[in-house]
């Protein structure tokens, strides 16, 4: 018989708000009320609490905390309040941030991790997506793109993927659809918008797109 997983129990103070797990699976990261916690994701045991850039945990319980690794689980981005901080599963610390304009609501590393990519939207412009990147070596952010988005809708972007051959950077939006960017190029080489009612959010291996669409969004396809 295998053995039970031990459970993971978070405090009913924490009110974690947004969960993330490394893709080796050995590490649950937890973001809610009363900071960021990060957790054994074998025994459950808590092995440490952050607040970075505040000794004002009130800040985490004012939305969504925004995370995300690297594909070698050695890095975790988390977006609190206009900066992006990193946390070092290596060193496992605090290893510095970024300050950005706004607030950012998807974040993914490049492939090779030489990059961290983010979209969301700054102060001055609210109904225009920013997309940028930052080069982690020396913590330069440059400008991909930016998106005018004036719906009655509230809505963000929630996600980007990287296509498997790691040209095309896919921004999605559960409201408006997205965008294809050509890295290459910088360029927008296609548009989803929500009239045509495609979804698309991921690639597949092959490179194609998995997508929802319909009027509720109840069909998957590619």
């Amino acid at each position: 018989m295998q053995a039970q997983k031990p459970e993971l129990i978070i405090p009913a103070t924490h009110n974690a708000g947004s969960l993330l797990i490394s893709p080796d699976e050995k590490w649950l990261v937890s973001a809610g009320s009363t900071g960021i916690k990060i957790w054994d994701n074998k025994t459950g045991s808590l092995l440490k609490n952050l607040a970075p850039g505040s000794k004002n945990i009130e800040r985490f319980g004012r939305g969504t905390i925004y995370m995300a690794f690297d594909k070698n689980s050695r890095w975790l981005a988390m977006e609190i309040e206009e900066a992006v901080y990193f946390f070092d599963f290596e060193k496992f610390e605090l290893a510095g941030s970024i300050h950005l304009n706004g607030k950012r609501t998807a974040l993914s590393f490049s492939p090779d991790g030489k990059y961290l990519y983010t979209a969301g939207y700054n102060n001055e412009a609210y109904d225009t997506y920013i997309i940028e990147k930052t080069n982690l070596a020396n913590k330069q952010t440059t400008l991909l793109q930016t998106i005018k988005v004036v719906t009655l809708a509230t809505h963000d972007v929630t996600s980007l993927r990287f296509s498997p051959d790691e040209k095309l950077l896919l921004v999605y939006d559960q409201v408006l659809g997205g965008w294809i960017i050509d890295l290459s190029q910088n360029k927008i080489v296609k548009q989803f918008i929500d009239k045509q009612q495609v979804y698309p959010f991921d690639f597949l291996p092959n490179g194609n797109l998995l997508a929802l669409s319909g009027e509720k969004e109840k069909v998957a396809y590619v």
